[in-house]
């Protein structure tokens, strides 16, 4: 409805009535997993900074789960994450040389606060999740990453 209460036409109100909502049941569903199988962006990194701005001239692309987090299960704790040693070090190390990003399969809610956990100082400077993979054979893949745009 617009905002004077008319009704907004689409492409499926020249259709009975039965077809236009399978017609739209159908559009929406495949909108969804176009959704789920693509990235939410094409431009996964944003462009790298301007002067006066610091932008270390190499990114550092590293997995969270089974790198930085060891994830484990056992069924009177449930799932239980062990930090690799010396991540802490490891950051502060790279931090001035390198743009780190954290690109993970895992959905944004659940890794979030794994990622905090594991950088406390703030030396990640990009967290890409599960939005930010590609859906193929039932399983969801990371694509390339190059600044500023994404390659398959």
């Amino acid at each position: 409805m617009d905002e004077n209460g008319g009704k907004i036409p689409d492409e499926f109100d020249d259709d009975v009535v039965i077809l236009q909502q399978l017609r739209r049941s159908y559009k929406y569903f495949k909108d969804y997993s176009q959704m789920i199988m693509e990235p939410t962006s094409p431009k996964l990194l944003p462009d790298p900074l301007k002067e006066p701005y610091y932008q270390p001239p190499y990114t550092l692309v590293i997995e969270l789960t089974d790198v930085l987090l060891h994830p484990e299960w056992s069924l009177v704790t449930g799932w239980r994450f062990k930090k690799r040693p010396g991540i802490d070090n490891l950051f502060q190390q790279l931090a001035p040389l390198y743009e780190i990003v954290i690109f993970t399969s895992e959905t944004g809610m659940t890794a979030f606060p794994l990622i905090d956990s594991v950088d406390p100082h703030g030396f990640i400077s990009y967290r890409l999740f599960r939005d930010a993979t590609r859906y193929m054979d039932g399983h969801h893949v990371k694509v390339g990453l190059q600044r500023g745009r994404e390659s398959p």
